[in-house]
């Protein structure tokens, strides 16, 4: 296990996050797209349901089994999705690149403008702050 370098190590304490200090310029101000927000507050049976009805080909059980797939080596990996489109026009969107890390948290506009944290915090707290070493 690494060692902690706790000289430069910096604690940052409840009531003293700053987002300013911590997530990048253009995205302190970042206005989240209406039509995300309602996506990412779907759950997973919805998103499939939806998902389903506009892919009639779709099956939706082998959706479900993806969407439900815990990562056994990257656990902490992350996506970037982009839209595109084929030499006939037609436009997808795929799965580009995958991550070491989701870093991408920290330029996701917010889903909740009260969470200052964003989901950034959600993920710290639903895994490493869980973490036992």
């Amino acid at each position: 296990m690494p060692s902690v370098n706790i000289e430069k190590t910096k604690i940052i304490q409840p009531g003293e996050f700053e987002p300013s200090n911590h997530w990048y310029a253009k995205a302190l101000n970042a206005q989240i797209h209406p039509m995300v927000a309602y996506f990412m507050n779907l759950s997973t049976a919805k998103i499939i349901k939806r998902f389903g009805h506009l892919n009639p080909s779709v099956n939706k059980k082998h959706l479900a089994e993806l969407l439900d797939y815990k990562p056994r080596y990257l656990l902490h990996s992350g996506a970037d999705l982009f839209h595109v489109t084929n030499a006939k026009g037609e436009r997808k969107m795929v799965v580009i690149e995958t991550n070491s890390c989701p870093s991408g948290h920290k330029s996701m506009p917010l889903l909740d403008e009260n969470q200052e944290q964003g989901g950034y915090h959600i993920y710290i707290r639903g895994t490493w702050a869980n973490f036992s070493m």
